[in-house]
């Protein structure tokens, strides 16, 4: 990111980090069925009766790696593509890809917060 408005989002960013509220997150996780509660969604691991729902273009062998993201934001995410899943929208592979990588730049896995 560059420019003043790449600098006001990391410094957003950077505010708001540890400031989750761990109940809201476990009841985001309680949400989400046991089976979809992924690090690495990939053509084998999304069980398939939510597998239709990922639009991949050819780009679905290599899947998208939550790991690389602190573990709240992972539950997180993964709460969000099941409720995208769970209203019938659709979750496009390469733009969720995209996300969780720019995600992982800003906050790397092993950085919690405070």
């Amino acid at each position: 990111m560059t420019g003043g408005r790449g600098q006001a989002t990391l410094d957003r960013l950077e505010a708001a980090r540890g400031c989750c509220d761990p109940r809201a997150l476990e009841s985001l996780r309680a949400a989400v069925p046991e089976q979809m509660r992924l690090s690495r969604f990939t053509e084998s691991t999304v069980p398939p009766q939510y597998a239709g729902a990922f639009c991949h273009a050819g780009t679905w062998q290599a899947g998208v790696d939550l790991s690389v993201l602190p573990e709240p934001m992972r539950r997180e995410v993964a709460w969000c593509v099941f409720r995208i899943i769970q209203l019938g929208g659709t979750i496009p592979v390469p733009g969720l890809s995209m996300l969780v990588r720019r995600l992982g730049e800003v906050l790397p896995a092993g950085d919690a917060g405070p």
